[in-house]
């Protein structure tokens, strides 16, 4: 379990960040991490994030996985985020989604992922999904642990996008 922690920090703390900075000036694109994750997901056939730790990537193996990918197809051109939704009840909603850094760790928090498993919504760091009423922390969908009510409610109040942390209210913090 340490080195997969270890792997996990050199991941989010260095080779990621490293290779999109260097991916978003040799493009001209202002990319986000998680932009970069999901497009290595998708050359890579990951089903998970998590799998991206099994083939031990270096900033340069990412850029050079990425330097001909078409990023348009994931980039959100712009983002504008409503107090509530205007489309009417019942029609899909688009993907809204909050970075949250937290005692050093980065959370991606995501409404209407595509995968709602296991709460909606929840976070995300590389390695593990986090259930945002009740803490629990999933390796996959395997149940790992839990973190404490006092850091859950640390990581929520963090929260800044209205739609995300209205619907986190929602969910029974037990």
């Amino acid at each position: 379990m340490a080195e997969k922690i270890k792997i996990l920090e050199n991941f989010v703390n260095n080779e990621l960040p490293k290779a999109t900075e260097i991916l978003s000036e040799q493009l001209s694109l202002n990319l986000k991490e998680i932009e970069i994750e999901d497009a290595l997901c998708d050359v890579l056939e990951c089903k998970e994030h998590s799998d991206l730790l099994s083939h031990n990537l270096t900033s340069n193996k990412i850029v050079e996985l990425l330097l001909h990918y078409q990023f348009e197809i994931i980039i959100e051109k712009e983002q504008i985020i409503l107090e509530s939704s205007i489309l009417p009840a019942g029609f899909p909603t688009i993907l809204n989604e909050e970075l949250i850094k937290h005692k050093g760790e980065r959370w991606f928090i995501y409404l209407t992922d595509k995968d709602s498993f296991p709460s909606n919504p929840h976070a995300h760091n590389s390695l593990y999904k986090l259930h945002l009423g009740n803490g629990e922390l999933y390796d996959k969908r395997k149940l790992v642990g839990n973190i404490r009510k006092k850091e859950l409610n640390l990581l929520i109040n963090k929260i800044k996008n209205n739609v995300i942390a209205d619907a986190v209210k929602k969910l029974k913090i037990e």
